[in-house]
């Protein structure tokens, strides 16, 4: 059984499996088509919005689970400045349930015990006011391969807490 939205739900953050690349590709096509997005746009982006089961074990990689069940994937990949968040897609019937946010914080954390003090974002034009939410601030935009332009935007992450704290 999948949570409904006026079901309360626990929502856990572990690793992603290498086996779970296509469960969580689907989630991830699922995410971009809700926005509205063509299906020859959404083929066009194939190479993009597929998640590997390579990048899961070469990049830190964490999936939300309710029930057991993914509900949301993110990762953290390299960028010339330091750390992008280079995947955050939730299912779309739960969007806005706060699945983001916990899995965004998760992956900041990691990031801030990986010794980077930022984390840059590519945003979809559609989750510009979520990342804006959480903090970060929109500094310019990143041409694509594909003839777009999107938001680039860079999150600062609080300080760590001094150990025993």
């Amino acid at each position: 059984m999948t949570p409904t939205t006026n079901t309360p739900m626990e929502i856990h953050i572990r690793p992603a499996h290498p086996t779970e690349a296509d469960q969580l590709t689907r989630i991830v096509v699922a995410a971009k088509r809700h926005w509205g997005y063509s299906t020859a746009l959404l083929q066009l982006w194939h190479n993009d919005l597929t998640i590997t089961a390579a990048q899961i074990v070469r990049q830190p990689a964490s999936v939300a689970v309710v029930r057991e069940v993914p509900v949301a994937v993110g990762m953290l990949g390299a960028h010339p400045d330091g750390i992008e968040l280079a995947h955050l897609w939730v299912r779309p019937d739960l969007i806005g349930r706060g699945v983001g946010r916990q899995l965004f914080t998760h992956l900041c954390q990691i990031a801030r015990t990986s010794g980077f003090s930022q984390v840059y974002i590519e945003a979809d034009p559609h989750a510009v006011g979520f990342y804006e939410r959480m903090g970060a601030v929109q500094i310019g935009s990143v041409a694509t391969p594909h003839g777009r332009s999107l938001p680039l935007l860079r999150y600062e992450l609080p300080p760590a807490a001094p150990a025993g704290v």
